[in-house]
């Protein structure tokens, strides 16, 4: 090799030498807690921005559907539920994900002010998520840790459902479905700030 050549070659060697190996991805292995929530095991919160598609806003809104909204709205955006089940003015809506995947899903209790002037109405009082894709703006969604949720909102335990632990963020309108045996969130729901009646309304 001349001279030349090899001198030019040494910074491409210094390189390839102290570069580091990509790490391979952490799996994204799942634990399955009963037949309708899937958690994925994964540590690191997504830095991407979320989209308004995928946004949860405590208090106002989850992706597409706004608290307060018509139902029939709802359904012209979302599509037909692929399970209902309602009674006396109240009813809940549930969009399963591809395929009719069932531990991923969007419900919304929906509920009609009996006796109020828009008695014909029927709007959504609580939202709550199951799928991994909507998140808040700090990038919190199913899979977070308890401590990551803790440190942000002002949670307080409110109910427990088999291995599932309820806090409730009453002034932000937020409330995160917890296993107990992980310290992970399974579930998020939206609610009013400060409607304690809807807060407690059971989706799971």
């Amino acid at each position: 090799m001349k001279p030349i050549q090899f001198l030019m070659a040494i910074p491409v060697l210094m390189v390839a030498c102290t570069s580091k190996p990509k790490q391979p991805a952490e799996s994204s292995s799942t634990t399955t807690l009963d037949s309708t929530v899937t958690v994925s095991k994964t540590e690191a919160m997504p830095k991407r921005q979320t989209s308004a598609e995928w946004l949860i806003v405590p208090g106002k809104s989850v992706g597409k559907v706004t608290l307060n909204q018509n139902a029939d709205s709802v359904m012209t955006t979302l599509g037909q539920p692929d399970l209902t089940d309602g009674a006396m003015g109240s009813s809940m809506l549930t969009w399963l994900g591809k395929n009719g995947d069932s531990t991923s899903r969007v419900s919304v209790f929906t509920q009609r002010d009996m006796g109020g002037p828009d008695e014909s109405v029927s709007r959504v009082k609580q939202i709550r998520v199951t799928s991994l894709q909507f998140k808040t703006a700090e990038g919190i969604g199913a899979g977070a840790m308890f401590s990551d949720i803790d440190s942000r909102y002002s949670v307080k335990a409110v109910d427990k459902y088999k291995q599932l632990k309820v806090y409730d963020d009453l002034q932000h309108g937020i409330a995160f479905d917890i296993d107990s045996l992980t310290s992970r969130c399974v579930a998020i729901s939206v609610h009013a700030p400060f409607d304690r009646k809807a807060a407690h309304i059971n989706l799971r």
